[in-house]
């Protein structure tokens, strides 16, 4: 009897480590990051794969990247993104289509994959502003895809978005074109969570942020969306918008 107990509590013990979370290899700016995989929902079938020591100097690389962009971040932002960890991994995956990133809004848990898209760090960088954006829309309106009908009253009349980011990949979609009044590129146009997340993202990088400020100097529909963005960040940080964009009253 003694034998089966010891069995059954060792057998426990077993079960229990198997389970237990990977520790935290550190913070950015205060939010633990890992670099394997949590317990993302299941009907999403998520697949990656924790970096090996022969990804060390990319995998580095790209933690540098990352901890220079969440470094734009102010506490605020993040508190009220309710992030509750980063997870570095590679081949990322969705329901078995690869992605450079995904927020798991359920669990509060940014996905990168720091292989996708090395060739390009300021793809890289604008990434991870976009994806924590549907982490902040989340927070902020109760869903990650929330459709905001102010947002959507500053579009052109007639203007119909499509089916979603999912469905509108490949290099041509996110290049920053200018494709119509309204938008910096098409991947904007598939949907308004994408729109609101992409102008987000391109706020935060430089050398984008001037790009899409001189298309809205032509574009009344893109520089009210620009306005309505930064009174989002005011709201959650008053001297954010200021940062961003000196002519922010």
């Amino acid at each position: 009897m003694k034998t089966r107990i010891l069995f059954a509590l060792m057998v426990s013990a077993a079960l229990a480590i198997a389970a237990a979370p990977p520790a935290p290899v550190g913070k950015i700016n205060g939010v633990p990051v890992f670099l394997e995989s949590l317990i993302p929902p299941a009907s999403w079938k998520v697949r990656c794969e924790a970096a090996i020591p022969t990804d060390k100097k990319s995998l580095d690389l790209y933690r540098k990247t990352l901890a220079i962009e969440f470094g734009k971040y102010p506490n605020p932002l993040i508190q009220k993104s309710n992030l509750k960890g980063i997870v570095i991994v590679k081949n990322l995956s969705v329901g078995g289509q690869r992605r450079a990133a995904m927020p798991d809004y359920e669990n509060e848990i940014l996905y990168l994959d720091f292989q996708f898209g090395a060739h390009s760090p300021a793809y890289q960088a604008h990434v991870i502003h976009h994806e924590f954006f549907h982490l902040l829309e989340q927070e902020l309106n109760g869903s990650a895809y929330f459709k905001d009908p102010e947002w959507a009253k500053l579009n052109p009349k007639n203007f119909k978005y499509g089916k979603g980011g999912k469905h509108q990949r490949g290099n041509n979609n996110f290049a920053f074109k200018h494709p119509q009044a309204g938008f910096i590129n098409r991947y904007s146009t598939s949907g308004l969570e994408e729109d609101k997340a992409e102008i987000y993202a391109a706020l935060f990088i430089p050398a984008e942020r001037k790009k899409i400020n001189a298309m809205a100097a032509q574009d009344i529909h893109l520089a009210a969306k620009i306005k309505m963005m930064l009174g989002i960040l005011r709201k959650i940080d008053p001297l954010l918008p200021r940062q961003l964009n000196p002519k922010s009253p």
